[in-house]
């Protein structure tokens, strides 16, 4: 079952490798960025749902052992542009929202992602949710504009 810091790599390399305009993706938090970029992060809160698994003998009674197993993962993609003006900022920003979608010029981060859902093979399924945190953002003592979607993510 792959681990947090392989499914986070693969969602950044999805979106880096599908969304147009290009944008640097991050399945790692850097110390500094050079936007635009998209920086894959735990979802704040509640990021992991677990179930009980049957492990091994690892106790010596001859019985397996119930181990809690992460089943899914709840994963934001903070997407960040340099600050302009107000109005510039905003159009680079929502391009890769699906807002100023124009079909055949862009591809937005939740298009990138469907296609192929998978990420690779490495997960059941890997859905958008909801968007939200548009406005300022601040990166390491530097300000930035930017917004978040939400991905659901099953493991395999």
């Amino acid at each position: 079952m792959p681990g947090l810091q392989e499914v986070r790599n693969a969602l950044a390399l999805q979106i880096q490798n599908n969304a147009y305009p290009k944008l640097q993706a991050y399945g790692d938090a850097p110390d500094t960025i050079n936007a635009p970029c998209a920086v894959v992060v735990p979802t704040r809160g509640k990021f992991a749902t677990y179930e009980m698994t049957l492990g091994s003998d690892y106790m010596g009674f001859g019985m397996p052992t119930p181990v809690p197993t992460a089943t899914g993962f709840m994963l934001d993609v903070e997407v960040v542009v340099a600050r302009t003006d107000l109005d510039r900022t905003q159009q680079a920003l929502d391009q890769w929202f699906g807002y100023e979608n124009v079909e055949g010029v862009t591809v937005s981060i939740p298009m990138a992602v469907a296609m192929d859902s998978s990420l690779g093979g490495l997960v059941r399924w890997c859905n958008p949710l909801t968007a939200d945190s548009y406005g300022p953002v601040n990166w390491n003592g530097v300000d930035y504009f930017g917004a978040r979607i939400h991905f659901d993510i099953a493991l395999v």
